[in-house]
């Protein structure tokens, strides 16, 4: 019953015989919903709802009898199943009942006939449901499939295994001016012309031997009037039970109108295949029909990997959709298009075409096709591209040389001028030694500042000018990180920082470098750590995640605008762009050790939040590494710590 939990409908003007009928259901483990009435009223009240599947209806009540309910029941509720239950019924009453429509009968001393008269009778009525839903559904089917062949504009058919037509659709007398009566008896060799038969018969026979498809045949057929018709033939085998091949059933399809034009333009196509410039021709929907040897030369395709395409088979998809659709809009008006293209070649190499696309009018002054006229430009854009390039590398050239000479008239003459007031501070004969100390200091510093400054200068300038050796050798990592920790430690205690080493490496892992390079890349991000963090915590490590040697260094500084941090890795550029910069430096640092990382075979990678600190990475490949590596996986980002 399709699980579902019956509703049924007791007629019944004894209450207690109703509780041992359902007693007797619920006995015989019948789920169901037992609504119990007691007279022809309530009856009838019940029976309006239309909401039962099935009604059980005592025979003998005072003024109402189970042949009366089952009438009502029949005007109210014909679908819902009748089953009479009487004390005592007579053959000739039991007949007339099952006459009118009752499922069945049972008598009231033997209710344990009853689950089962149930079951039986709802079987029966969902069998007849579904073969109804069936019938239904089939029928639909078939109008569905009526009503496409009726209004396809294609030519529906079906031969028998001796290749006469035995059925065609209405189509027929369309495209080729015979009624579907006519054509009964017909082959479709009687209706070719005659240059097609041989060939025709030839192929359709081989494919006919092993029962195969018919696929995309084209032929010429003769109108009934004369005129030439050239259809397009696809068609399935049909077959008896035993396999055995009965005929075939297909469709044709009318393309004469496109061979006429695919036949005009190839007269056109002569005219134009020796022109220097690229010609194509497509179709009001777009679909290439004609490309000549220009095009093909040029893009690398052969005319049957054009030919049905769109000119979008060109594309580089860099063009707007915007500008297609002007395009489109242009030359579907009457007018002509000019403009560029910047398409791919079949080798997956860009080009640049200059295009000049227009509607190609018939007598009546109505659009056919559209020809494009284009021409290679590549070279040409190449040339302006050069100067446009030379120009802006020019100026960004004279930028660089005003940021170099802003920077270097303020990073040497400062320190030398702290170097030459201090040192003649020192030589006065009335300082104490604490102050000679002092400008001492001072001195080492400016020193160091300049020296810095000077190294910063000759690095960048061996960057800029691959001047930069690579001396790779084994390098143990563990021990270089923790080199450059013990370098660094006093001068973060100097600002009372907390710096703290991670190196999640063994202690003998190893990796083909240059170590100098290597540690001076480090240092100058823990340089840049230390002069930005005033409080707080620095850090430096490693950490090997998604197959990558990361080498990182964070701190907990004032962190790097979101705008500012695609500038920090740019020579002379600190995050402060206000005129006074708050810290001495080049500015060079970072942009020197992404040089470093890069001239190394490595990346470099940095995480920011204002307020917060900054990390930056230098990445390589984990095997890179001749030794074992401890995999981090759960640690998602170094960053996530300072935040």
């Amino acid at each position: 019953m399709n699980n579902r939990k019956l509703k049924i409908l007791c007629l019944e003007d004894s209450e207690e015989d109703a509780i041992i009928v359902r007693e007797q259901l619920v006995r015989e483990g019948l789920v169901a919903r037992f609504v119990h009435v007691a007279n022809k009223s309530e009856f009838v009240d019940k029976l309006r709802t239309r909401e039962f599947d099935l009604i059980l209806s005592d025979y003998n009540m005072p003024a109402f009898t189970g042949l009366a309910a089952l009438l009502i029941s029949k005007e109210y509720c014909p679908e819902i199943p009748f089953i009479c239950i009487s004390g005592a019924i007579g053959e000739d009453v039991a007949v007339e009942l099952m006459h009118l429509g009752a499922k069945d009968y049972i008598l009231k001393d033997n209710l344990s006939k009853l689950p089962a008269a149930i079951y039986r009778t709802v079987r029966e009525i969902e069998e007849h449901e579904t073969r109804l839903k069936a019938e239904r559904l089939l029928k639909e089917s078939e109008a569905r499939y009526r009503d496409i062949i009726m209004s396809s504009n294609d030519l529906v058919w079906e031969i028998d295994r001796n290749w006469k037509y035995c059925y065609s659709s209405g189509k027929i007398e369309t495209i080729l001016g015979y009624s579907s009566d006519e054509l009964i008896g017909k082959t479709p060799f009687d209706l070719m012309c005659e240059e097609e038969v041989e060939t025709a018969q030839s192929a359709f026979f081989k494919i006919a031997e092993v029962k195969g498809i018919l696929r995309d045949f084209e032929n010429w057929y003769y109108h009934k009037d004369g005129h030439r018709v050239c259809l397009l033939s696809n068609g399935l085998p049909l077959t008896d039970k035993e396999g055995n091949l009965t005929g075939y059933r297909g469709v044709d399809k009318d393309i004469t109108e496109p061979k006429v034009y695919e036949q005009e333009i190839s007269k056109l196509s002569r005219a134009t295949e020796q022109s220097p410039v690229s010609v194509l021709i497509t179709d009001l929907q777009g679909n290439i029909t004609y490309a000549n040897q220009a095009v093909l030369r040029l893009n690398g395709y052969s005319p049957g990997e054009l030919l049905g395409k769109k000119p979008a088979i060109f594309s580089s998809g860099e063009m707007p959709e915007s500008e297609y659709r002007n395009l489109w809009a242009t030359i579907k008006s009457g007018k002509e298009w000019k403009g560029e293209f910047h398409n791919r070649k079949k080798s997956g190499e860009l080009y640049w075409e200059s295009a000049s696309i227009s509607p190609i009018l018939n007598e009546k002054g109505e659009a056919t096709h559209f020809m494009a006229i284009k021409e290679d430009i590549t070279e040409r854009k190449r040339l302006i591209n050069e100067l446009i390039g030379a120009r802006e590398k020019a100026e960004a050239s004279d930028r660089m040389k005003t940021a170099f000479l802003n920077n270097i008239s303020h990073e040497v003459r400062t320190p030398l001028n702290g170097i030459l007031g201090f040192s003649e501070y020192i030589v006065q004969p009335d300082i104490s030694q604490e102050e000679k100390e002092e400008y001492l200091e001072i001195l080492h510093e400016s020193s160091e500042r300049l020296l810095d400054t000077i190294t910063n200068y000759m690095d960048m300038s061996l960057l800029v000018s691959d001047n930069m050796k690579v001396q790779a050798v084994p390098v143990n990592i563990y021990s270089l990180l923790e080199k450059v920790y013990r370098q660094f430690l006093t001068k973060c205690r100097i600002k009372n920082l907390e710096f703290v080493k991670e190196i999640n490496l063994d202690s003998g892992f190893i990796m083909e470098t240059d170590g100098t390079l290597l540690m001076k890349a480090l240092s100058l991000l823990l340089d840049n750590a230390v002069k930005f963090t005033c409080e707080g915590r620095i850090s430096v490590g490693s950490v090997i995640k998604n197959g990558q040697l990361q080498l990182f260094v964070t701190d907990t500084g004032p962190g790097i605008e979101s705008g500012a941090q695609g500038s920090v890795f740019k020579a002379f550029m600190q995050e402060d762009f206000s005129g006074s910069r708050k810290h001495e430096g080049s500015g060079l640092g970072l942009s020197i050790m992404k040089g470093i990382t890069e001239l190394l075979g490595g990346t470099v990678r940095m995480e920011s939040v204002p307020g917060k600190g900054s990390a930056f990475y230098i990445i390589f490949p984990v095997s890179a590494g001749r030794n074992s590596v401890i995999e981090l996986s759960e640690r998602s980002s170094v960053m996530a710590a300072i935040i």
